[in-house]
């Protein structure tokens, strides 16, 4: 949700390069990715109709849903002469989608996506932005629906102007377009929470259980078994700069 894209280069170096071209594929990702560690900060050309593709699996808990452009032609009588039947492949196990799913809702709550938080129904997402503002934007999701926006000069390295951040320029289009979704159609108002992940508390700055003396209390999600198990105290306050300086901005979930 802080987009802080060393975090991200750790990732892949834990993980190393093939490896993450490896889930790429699996999310339907077709462009050419060479297995370098820059794939960690997007220097890779992907389209549009597969980032949205690929990120059907977090709301679908692991199933990526092959998009198409046409559902079904009819003749002039309204016979169906030709239909499209959705592909579903599950890529990814039902427990760590539902964690990336929470993970994308905090964009929303907390982060650079926060022109949806208003929505009238649960949405995660992501937003992006390339070097001198040439690309925006924002991939995002209800219970029912996954939508892509991208804002860009097709075939050029024009930038869009100054702080036209994915955030900024292709968030709005995507609340828009939603806004007038969500006066149409129902939409759940919760995501499919499958069974293997447990809600734990904790302290948002040190990570750990929440404890009596804790500022920064979170309820996130966890894989079952892979919770944390230790108290968080002044000691692991400690470790983190300015934790009681920082103390006046106190969150609550």
């Amino acid at each position: 949700e802080k987009s802080v894209n060393v975090i991200t280069a750790k990732l892949v170096e834990q993980l190393t390069p093939p490896k993450v071209v490896e889930y790429a594929r699996r999310f339907g990702i077709r462009q050419n990715i060479p297995p370098y560690m820059s794939i960690a900060l997007g220097s890779i050309e992907v389209s549009l109709i597969d980032m949205v593709g690929a990120y059907t699996v977090f709301p679908n808990l692991g199933y990526r849903v092959t998009p198409h452009l046409v559902s079904r032609i009819e003749d002039g009588n309204g016979q169906i002469v030709e239909e499209h039947h959705t592909e579903r492949k599950q890529v990814l196990r039902k427990e760590v989608a539902f964690i990336m799913n929470q993970l994308l809702q905090g964009v929303v709550q907390n982060g650079s996506g926060f022109r949806a938080r208003h929505l009238k129904a649960p949405v995660g997402g992501k937003t992006g932005t390339t070097d001198g503002f040439t690309n925006a934007w924002f991939i995002g999701f209800s219970p029912s629906l996954t939508v892509g926006v991208w804002v860009g000069h097709e075939g050029s390295l024009k930038g869009l102007g100054r702080d036209e951040t994915g955030s900024r320029a292709a968030s709005p289009i995507f609340v828009h377009f939603m806004d007038r979704y969500l006066a149409e159609y129902q939409e759940p108002q919760r995501f499919r929470e499958p069974a293997g992940v447990v809600a734990v508390r904790i302290d948002r700055k040190t990570g750990k259980l929440l404890g009596d003396s804790c500022l920064f209390p979170l309820t996130e999600y966890f894989v079952s078994g892979t919770e944390p198990t230790e108290f968080c105290d002044r000691v692991a306050h400690e470790h983190v700069q300015d934790y009681y300086e920082t103390g006046d901005e106190v969150e609550s979930d």
